[in-house]
């Protein structure tokens, strides 16, 4: 009859030779000769929404045109003002820019900001959007 909860054991754990142990000098977790890894990032177009400000993040070249798009429905329909405020995303290659209203209620930006992000997808993109991107991205990361 087999135990309960038993699991099968190995004769010879994998990996027994001690160079492949964590922190051992010739561990390949340790070459510095390795390929550096870097996760993609998924192309998104978020917001960090605070009392009287919202900061459109983007992570690439085609969130950032579609950033801009958000950026100005937020301004037009809405009537924010840009706060004229420029900075590089926290993931990616994208940009944040910022519209501000000192009356809004942050429920309300949010709101705001919900709706601008779903009429973005009814705006074509213009040729003025994607040079807007272009410029926000080389000010921020050059050629």
């Amino acid at each position: 009859m087999a135990q309960r909860h038993s699991s099968p054991t190995l004769s010879k754990p994998m990996f027994s030779d001690q160079r492949f142990a964590a922190g051992h000098e010739s561990s390949p977790k340790n070459d510095i000769s390795c390929w550096v890894v870097e996760r993609a990032v998924r192309s998104t177009v978020s917001a960090t929404v605070s009392k009287g400000l919202i900061w459109v993040n983007s992570t690439d070249f085609n969130s950032s045109v579609r950033a801009v798009k958000v950026h100005e429905i937020l301004l037009k329909e809405f009537g924010y003002t840009d706060s004229l405020i420029l900075e590089e995303s926290q993931k990616g290659k994208g940009v944040s820019i910022s519209v501000c209203d000192r009356v809004a209620t942050v429920k309300q930006m949010r709101e705001d900001y919900a709706y601008a992000k779903k009429e973005e997808r009814n705006v074509e993109t213009t040729a003025k959007h994607q040079a807007r991107a272009k410029d926000l991205l080389t000010i921020l990361y050059g050629q």
